[in-house]
């Protein structure tokens, strides 16, 4: 377990949270972001640009939410996308190890539209 983690579940009360979101929201709210914020200081200071705009995607998410477990489910599915995308990454960088892989990206084909000159509107 990292320091972090280590920090965070020595502080983090569930029972407490849990009981403070029911009665008052608010300053449920403000603790929160007061903890995140925090968390995000602490990091390394080359991670907490990414942090924070992650953390600004999550509270997006929570915001066009209509309810908690509708939030839950889609940061959920936020975690899994980058987990499958971070495994894709993985697997390229493994074929091309293993030479596997062409290291050019495929050459994708378009037609290309012609479009009529706009006509003039001098007089």
């Amino acid at each position: 377990m990292s320091k972090l983690q280590t920090a965070l579940n020595s502080h983090i009360d569930f029972e407490h949270w849990s009981q403070l979101a029911r009665t008052d929201p608010e300053q449920f709210e403000q603790l929160r972001h007061r903890t995140l914020n925090e968390c995000i200081a602490r990091s390394s200071s080359n991670h907490q640009q990414r942090l924070r705009g992650l953390q600004w995607r999550i509270d997006r998410v929570r915001d066009k939410a209509g309810t908690p477990l509708a939030a839950c489910l889609e940061i959920s599915t936020m975690m899994w996308d980058t987990f499958h995308q971070i495994g894709e990454l993985y697997n390229q960088a493994d074929a091309l190890q293993q030479g596997k892989a062409d290291p050019r990206p495929a050459v994708k084909q378009a037609t290309i539209l012609p479009f009529a000159a706009p006509e003039s509107t001098e007089h």
